[in-house]
């Protein structure tokens, strides 16, 4: 026996932004393997696709500079933190107190915050 399921459900439409920046049509163009190279290294530089950077220059968009190991490292750490605070702060509000040991864990906390934004300051003025 085959049983098939299709959804009768409708897709919601797409919001004004989405169904503008939905990319439909393909572009082509032709250039010299000397051109191709630079192309290339350029978009692997900035950490996009080549179709990414070469509609970024022709729209006159800013093309973004990829960010270095350390400074992804320190935003993750920062991330990290964050919740870490967010949960703390949620037991905090709930019990109406911290324990010695989550005031502990705060001062930690602020003191990993304080090494992720010394790299991440280092790694821009590098």
């Amino acid at each position: 026996m085959f049983l098939m399921w299709i959804s009768t459900q409708k897709q919601s439409p797409a919001a004004p932004k989405e169904r503008e920046m939905r990319r439909e049509f393909r572009l082509s163009y032709t250039v010299s393997p000397g051109e191709r190279e630079m192309i290339v290294t350029r978009a692997i530089a900035a950490g996009l696709p080549v179709a990414a950077l070469t509609r970024n220059a022709v729209l006159g968009l800013p093309i973004p500079v990829k960010r270095s190991n350390i400074e992804a490292e320190a935003v993750a750490a920062l991330n990290r933190i964050g919740s870490n605070l967010n949960q703390l702060a949620r037991v905090g509000n709930v019990s109406g107190s911290l324990s010695s040991d989550q005031i502990r864990a705060l001062a930690g906390l602020h003191k990993a915050a304080v090494n992720a934004v010394r790299k991440i300051r280092e790694s821009i003025h590098e």
